[in-house]
C-alpha cells in the first residue's frame, strides 16, 4: 500500500506558468538576458535566488529577486488552483495516507497553500527555508518523509519539472510520477526518469487507486 504522497506545489498543485514564466522572462530581458524556455525550465524547483544565479550569472541577484516579485506581482491574477485538487486531497485524507510538500518556494508557501485553500490538508511541508540543499537534491524530500514517519518504499512523489523527478529518484521513493500540465513537457518529463506520467491530477488519482489495487493483489 501507499503510505504517503509528497507533492511539488507551483505546477502540481498551483498553476502559476504564465506568472513565473512571463515574470522570469520579463525580469532577463529588462537586463538584456534572452534565455529559452527549456533553460528556464530546467532550473524551476529552485529557490528564486539560485534561479537567478544560474540564468543570469553576473547580475546583481538581489536586484533581479526585486524585479521579479514586481513582474509577478502584476500577474498574481493569473494564478488558480489546478482542477481537482481539493478532491484529491480529501480522498487521500479519507484513506488514511498521509501527505507532505516539498517545494523549493519559501515561506511564503503558506500564504499560498492557505489562499487557495488547501494548507490543512498537509501533514509536513518543507519549503525551502526547512532544508539547505535544494532541488535536485533529495534532502528536503527525505525530511519530508521522516517527518511524515514513512519509508521511501511506501512513497509516491508527484511533480512537474527536472528537479521534481531527479529528486524522487535520488530518494528512491517507491514511485516518481511527472505531471505534464505544469512546466514541463512529457517527453521531457520521461527523458529524464520519471517513472510514470500524468495530463492532470484525475489520472493521477487513477494511478494511486491502481497502485494500491496492485499491491493488495501481489
Amino acid at each position: 500500500m501507499v503510505s504517503a504522497v509528497v507533492f511539488d506545489m507551483d505546477g502540481t498543485l498551483i498553476n502559476s506558468r504564465e506568472k513565473v514564466m512571463k515574470g522570469i522572462d520579463a525580469t532577463l530581458r529588462s537586463k538584456g538576458v534572452i534565455r529559452t524556455h527549456d533553460q528556464m525550465t530546467a532550473v524551476m524547483g529552485k529557490p528564486i535566488p539560485v534561479m537567478y544565479e544560474l540564468l543570469a550569472p553576473g547580475h546583481d541577484v538581489q536586484e533581479l529577486v526585486a524585479l521579479n516579485f514586481k513582474n509577478q506581482e502584476a500577474l498574481e491574477h493569473t494564478v488558480s488552483r489546478f482542477d481537482h485538487a481539493v478532491e484529491l486531497l480529501q480522498a487521500l485524507r479519507e484513506q488514511g495516507i498521509k501527505i507532505g510538500l516539498f517545494t523549493g518556494f519559501d515561506d511564503g508557501t503558506y500564504a499560498t497553500l492557505r489562499e487557495y485553500e488547501l494548507l490543512d490538508y498537509f501533514d509536513s511541508i518543507f519549503e525551502c527555508t526547512r532544508y539547505t540543499k535544494h532541488k535536485p537534491d533529495p534532502e528536503g524530500l527525505l525530511l519530508c518523509m521522516q517527518e511524515l514517519g514513512v519509508l521511501p518504499k511506501e512513497t509516491v512523489y508527484i511533480g512537474d519539472s527536472i528537479t521534481d523527478i531527479t529528486a524522487g529518484l535520488a530518494a528512491e521513493v517507491y514511485k516518481t510520477v511527472g505531471i505534464s500540465h505544469g512546466f514541463t513537457s512529457r517527453g521531457r518529463l520521461l527523458e529524464v526518469g520519471a517513472e510514470h506520467i500524468v495530463d492532470n491530477l484525475v489520472e493521477f488519482e487513477a494511478y494511486l487507486a491502481s497502485l494500491n489495487a496492485a499491491r493488495e493483489h501481489a
